[in-house]
């Protein structure tokens, strides 16, 4: 079975075109749960329940926020396994998600 390639998320540029990931490597599900969190709830229109609210106008701690990015990456992304999740009251600005795929 030939190897499908996958974009890479974000899109980048390479020498030949646009960037690409094998599939269902570590690379590539990150990407998916980057997409995930990236894109905002309600704004793709096949499935509107996809994505997260925006975080970045919510006020610290993000407790609320971070169950809702975890229920969702463990939603579309099944072959991510999130490993550790910083304490978000400790960040400024910042949320730090390991994934394991």
């Amino acid at each position: 079975m030939p190897v499908v390639p996958k974009l890479k998320v974000p899109l980048q540029m390479a020498t030949t075109g646009l960037a690409t990931v094998e599939q269902d490597s570590p690379e590539e599900v990150a990407a998916c749960v980057y997409a995930i969190v990236a894109t905002e709830r309600g704004s793709r229109l096949e499935n509107t329940d996809y994505g997260c609210e925006a975080l970045e106008f919510d006020q610290l701690p993000l407790t609320d926020g971070l169950d809702e990015v975890l229920t969702q990456i463990g939603k579309y992304e099944p072959r991510a396994q999130v490993r550790t999740a910083q304490d978000v009251e400790e960040l400024v600005g910042t949320l730090t998600i390991e994934v394991d795929a």
